[in-house]
């Protein structure tokens, strides 16, 4: 099946799929981390890497296929335990 896609050159790494949003167009989907450690084992610092990827990809609108970028948290890193007595 082929679908009109924006996808992020030399990111395929980073690739984790497709999102699908009721009445809007199907988008590419990629993780965060991944792209990170693309760009760090290409000669970026964690600094450079983070700054490219913002200004490059995170922050650029192109319009309704403008993939998504997953920040891969846990549930388990946002939820502060709860103490049960």
């Amino acid at each position: 099946m082929e679908r009109d896609l924006l996808l992020a050159e030399g990111l395929n790494a980073a690739f984790l799929g497709i999102g699908l949003r009721e009445g809007q167009p199907d988008v590419a989907v990629y993780s965060i981390q991944r792209a990170l450690a693309v760009y760090i084992t290409h000669g970026m610092s964690e600094a450079e890497a983070r700054e490219h990827l913002d200004r490059v990809h995170v922050s650029n609108d192109v319009g309704e296929l403008t993939p998504v970028w997953v920040d891969e948290t846990t549930v388990d890193q946002l939820v502060t335990p709860q103490t049960v007595h």
